[in-house]
């Protein structure tokens, strides 16, 4: 799917640019034994899991 990318590049991926769209490739992972907690996670072009969703809708935009 495509998301625009709406944060600033980091010392991680310091080659996203701000306003340009990828395709990427996002799932939704859980961990927790007793009380899943579900987050998402890039897979593809690159791995960059996120903490929720709100950080990651901060940072990207589903382009319909």
């Amino acid at each position: 799917m495509q998301y625009k990318f709406l944060g600033e590049p980091d010392k991680i991926f310091p080659s996203l640019e701000k306003g340009a769209i990828y395709v990427l490739s996002v799932e939704t992972m859980t961990k927790g034994l007793f009380f899943k907690k579900a987050f998402p996670i890039i897979v593809s072009p690159f791995r960059c899991p996120y903490s929720n969703w709100e950080a990651f809708y901060k940072n990207w935009q589903p382009i319909k």
